[in-house]
């Protein structure tokens, strides 16, 4: 399940016990892009004419600024996913700070040490 791409991060969010989060979360990251390639593309199309900053169109200051704030509110639920699922784990909360950090490392140690079972509340199974 880890391999495929957005089933992966479903899995996580599900685990973590963030049921809504993860459709919001998601969609503010595509629209994010999506503003950002717009203004993007704005700016790089303006600069080869005008030359300078001063000259682009509020429109598209608006876009990157909204697409850097929507990114900032995506990382921040990404965040607090990481300190979630080391409480849905029963791992202590600097467990979370190094899910955060290192996911490569500290993901594999979820997934490979026996030692470490799922302590969330659900009865259904989740991993």
């Amino acid at each position: 399940k880890i391999f495929i791409p957005i089933y992966n991060e479903y899995i996580k969010f599900r685990s973590a016990g963030c049921k809504g989060r993860y459709w919001v979360s998601l969609l503010l990251c595509m629209v994010s892009i999506g503003l950002g390639v717009y203004s993007a593309g704005g700016i790089l199309n303006d600069l080869s004419l005008a030359g300078t900053l001063a000259y682009l169109p509020e429109s598209i200051i608006y876009c990157a600024l909204a697409a850097v704030g929507l990114l900032v509110v995506v990382m921040i639920i990404g965040i607090t996913v990481n300190f979630k699922m080391a409480k849905a784990f029963g791992l202590p909360t600097i467990f979370g700070l190094g899910l955060w950090l290192l996911p490569f490392i500290f993901y594999a140690i979820i997934a490979f040490n026996g030692n470490i079972g799922y302590a969330n509340n659900e009865k259904e199974e989740v991993l």
